[in-house]
This record gives C-alpha cells, sequence and structure tokens, in this order.
C-alpha cells in the first residue's frame, strides 16, 4: 500500500449533543406522561367520589319522601313513585328493595343483604363502588325507608359510570395527544439547544486539535460560550502556545544543527587549503589548487546560506494567472541539462485545453524545479520522470477548510526507489537529506512546501518502496468573475 504524508482523519461526527437530546427527551417525556396518567386517574376518581356524594345525597331524599308517602297513602302509591323517580333519569336505576331472604326478585337487592342490612338496620345510608355488577363499574346507594313495618326496607340507586368511562377515555386521548405535542416540541428544542450549545463548540474544539495534530500551531480556540467548554478552551489555547513555543525551540535547534552540519565540512575543507597555503611550503600549481578548493567551498557555503534565506524570509507574492503547462515546460527546460546527464527522460503530459492558475511565476518555477531535481536524484538510469497537470478532486488539509474540491494539480512521478515511512515523515523538515554529505542541503523540498503553502496550496506526496514516489503540487483555481 503506498504511503501518504498528508493524513486525514475523519472521525464520527460530535455525538454528545444527541445523548444530551436523547436524556433530556426521555427525561420530559417519563414527567409529562406520568403526569398526564396522574391528571387522568385523578379525574377518574374526582367523577365517581361526586357519583357517590350524589347518590348518596338524592337516596337520602328520595327515601324520606317515599317513606312520608308510603306512611301516608299506603304501599302501592309508594311503588308509583319509586317507578316515576326511575324514569327520571336513564342513568339511573331506582328500585325499592326488601332486605331479607324472603324477598321475591324484583325487591331482591343486588348486593348481598349481609353486606347492606347492618347499615340500613342502623339507619344509616350507603354508598359503594360495585365493578363485579358491570365491567363498566357502577356505583350503588342505598338509603333506609322508614315505613313503620318490621321489615327492613330501603331505596337502591344503582347507576353505572359507562358515560364517565368514556369521557375519561376521551379526556385520556386528548391528554396523550398534547403531551405528544409537547415531547416534540421539547425535542426539537432540545435539539437546537444542543447543536448550538454543545456540538458547535465541541467541532471547533475538535478541528483545532486536529490542527495541533497534524502540526499546525496558529491561531486558538474561540468560543461563545461562557461554561465548562470555554474552560476546555482555554486549557487548549494555554497548551497550544506551549506546544508552539516548545516548536520553535525545536525548528531553532534543528536549523542550528542543520547549519552547522552543512557548514561545518566545507569550513573543515576551507581552513586545511589555508592552513597549507600559509606554510608557505607550496609550488604554483598546489598553491592553484588550494585557492580552486577554497574558492569552491566558499560558493557551496554561499549556495547553503542563499538556500537558508530562501526558506526564512516571506516574500509578498506577484500573483498573475498563468497556464501551468507553461511553468512546467519553463521548469523542465531548466532541468532538461542535468537530467540528460543522468539519462533520464522527462515527459509531460498535460490536456490541450488551459489549465490556469494564479500563481508568481518565479516562486512557483523554483519550487516545481526542487521537485524536479529531487525526483531526478531519486531516479535510476535510461527511466522516465512523468509531469502531469490538470484538473483534480483531492481532499484538502483542515487548515485550508478540508473538504472535497477541484485543485489544479502538478504531479512529479519518478520510478526510483521510494521511499520509507520514517524518510517520508521527514520530507519536508529543514535540512533532512537522505544524499551523501556534499550533495545536498536539505532545503529544496522545504522551501518548495513553503512556496505552495504561501499560494493557499499544499503538498501530497505518494511512495511504494522498489516503484517509485509521486509528488504532487495542488494550488486553488483562479475565482471566476
Amino acid at each position: 500500500m503506498p504511503a501518504r504524508v498528508r493524513r486525514q482523519y475523519d472521525g464520527d461526527s460530535v455525538r454528545l449533543a444527541n445523548k444530551l437530546t436523547l436524556a433530556l427527551s426521555l427525561g420530559a417525556s417519563l414527567v409529562l406522561t406520568g403526569k398526564a396518567a396522574f391528571d387522568v386517574r385523578r379525574e377518574k376518581a374526582f367523577f365517581e367520589n361526586e357519583a357517590l356524594r350524589e347518590e348518596a345525597q338524592m337516596g337520602q331524599v328520595l327515601a324520606a319522601a317515599i317513606g312520608e308517602v308510603w306512611r301516608s297513602e299506603g304501599q302501592a302509591r309508594a311503588l308509583e313513585l319509586v317507578n316515576s323517580a326511575h324514569g327520571a333519569k336513564e342513568t339511573l336505576q331506582v328500585r325499592f328493595v326488601w332486605l331479607d331472604d324472603q324477598a321475591p326478585p324484583e325487591f331482591r337487592a343486588r348486593l348481598p343483604v349481609s353486606a347492606v342490612a347492618p347499615n340500613i338496620s342502623a339507619g344509616q345510608p350507603m354508598s359503594v363502588r360495585a365493578p363485579e355488577l358491570d365491567e363498566e363499574g357502577v356505583i350503588i346507594s342505598y338509603a333506609p325507608i322508614d315505613h313503620r313495618g318490621a321489615r327492613l326496607g330501603a331505596i337502591e340507586i344503582s347507576k353505572s359510570l359507562a358515560e364517565e368511562n368514556r369521557y375519561v377515555e376521551a379526556s385520556l386521548i386528548r391528554t396523550l395527544e398534547v403531551t405528544a405535542l409537547l415531547i416534540g416540541l421539547f425535542v426539537a428544542m432540545s435539539a437546537v439547544f444542543g447543536a448550538l450549545v454543545v456540538a458547535r463548540p465541541v467541532q471547533a474544539l475538535v478541528a483545532h486539535l486536529r490542527r495541533i495534530g497534524s502540526g499546525d500551531f496558529t491561531g486558538n480556540v474561540e468560543t461563545e460560550s461562557r461554561d465548562e467548554l470555554m474552560l476546555l478552551g482555554s486549557e487548549i489555547n494555554a497548551m497550544t502556545n506551549h506546544m508552539r513555543h516548545a516548536n520553535r525551540l525545536t525548528t531553532v535547534g534543528t536549523v542550528a544543527a542543520g547549519i552547522a552540519h552543512e557548514l561545518g565540512t566545507p569550513l573543515h575543507v576551507v581552513g586545511s587549503s589555508a592552513q597549507a597555503i600559509l606554510r608557505d611550503s607550496l609550488d604554483a600549481r598546489e598553491l592553484k589548487e588550494n585557492a580552486t578548493v577554497i574558492w569552491e567551498q566558499s560558493a557551496r557555503m554561499a549556495t547553503i546560506i542563499r538556500n537558508l534565506l530562501d526558506f526564512a524570509r516571506r516574500r509578498e507574492l506577484q500573483l498573475e494567472s498563468y497556464d501551468v503547462r507553461h511553468i512546467v515546460e519553463q521548469a523542465v527546460s531548466l532541468v532538461q541539462p542535468l537530467a540528460a546527464k543522468h539519462r533520464v527522460k522527462m515527459v509531460l503530459h498535460a490536456p490541450d485545453s488551459p489549465v490556469l492558475a494564479n500563481v508568481d511565476l518565479t516562486q512557483l518555477q523554483q519550487a516545481l524545479t526542487n521537485l524536479l531535481i529531487n525526483a531526478l536524484h531519486a531516479s535510476k538510469p535510461d527511466h522516465d520522470i512523468e509531469i502531469s497537470t490538470g484538473l483534480k478532486m483531492v481532499e484538502r488539509p483542515a487548515d485550508l477548510g478540508g473538504g472535497l474540491a477541484e485543485l489544479v494539480s502538478i504531479a512529479v512521478k519518478d520510478y526510483g526507489q521510494g521511499m520509507t515511512e520514517e524518510t517520508l515523515r521527514k520530507l519536508f523538515e529543514p535540512f533532512f537529506t537522505t544524499k551523501p554529505v556534499g550533495e545536498g542541503t536539505g532545503l529544496g523540498l522545504p522551501i518548495a512546501f513553503a512556496i505552495v503553502r504561501e499560494h493557499d496550496g499544499f503538498i501530497d506526496a505518494v511512495t511504494s518502496l522498489g516503484v517509485g514516489s509521486t509528488v504532487s503540487i495542488y494550488l486553488p483555481k483562479p475565482k471566476e468573475a
């Protein structure tokens, strides 16, 4: 599998807000559902208690009236009055009952005599719920009648709870509908709240941490909240500042070590040649050879310092629109003599139509030339270096906005030995080189990397051991007018 320099970590989306929304929604659902059930049970109990109270009052009034008629006008007239009261309301059944075992069926109580007689014999009315008489539920009330006789008689009033049950059922449905609506609104509000207050700040923190992981220590986390997330962001900013300082120290150490390494050898050679001249024991030919060595090593040191300055300073870009094929052709013409010396052929693959990019011509030519020279040093004799241009859909680094985008592509492919993972990781580090001492400064690719970054682009490298490497420059397309 080819290795890559630029790695993108496409983690899962932040799920904390979803978990928070789910937890709040479940809690709200339990509370609202519990309240709805409590309200329905309370309403049902209220109706039953009201029915018990009303029947008890009606039974006492009716029993007193019937007892008076019984005593003054007789049993027959009293029973007629009971029958007339029975037809007054469809939901009520009013009957006269005898509370003994000799009562005929039409005057027999619906409840067992043993359950009713003690209260009635004591002159106390009673009202009870009797679910065993009807699946809908029945409320039965008994009130004693004073008929001046030996037998125990009472008014029995029974009322079915079917109508109240239907009302409670309709009320339950309305309550559930309102509860579902409230839960839906709460879920929507929780989702919006979670996205604004949790998901967005957390995503900003994750994006910043990913930039730190890729080696970009620029910028700070900015959070609008005044809570624990702000505290976390402040701590991350403090950590970033420490890492930025440590990175500067590391860079300074690397540059210092690189300068010492690159200048140490030519300085030693210059010193040795100068000492030989100072001994005044050389003939004219040896003097010329030592002077030539001093001149060559001085030129080499000047080249090292010039490359270091090119790497360090940031010149203002002079952007103009160019066809990248034209830039590649100029860079190839500069490197062609060196390629011919190594018996390497450079092959350009470019589309017929122009591929435009806004670039600083001089700087981009320098970057591309460095890539071509690096590919040339890696190539085997009698092999090609392929340079291709065009437009390509690629994933941008996080610090350039991330996401897929169509970019201008310049790819340089060699058929050398390829690179190891360790070499690939250090490819753009200053003064890192795999060439023998005296053949490279380790600044060519870092300079190219810096130039391309100044153009808001990036460099991507793919390699396979024993097969070769491809180093690609990606630049943004010109904005349409």
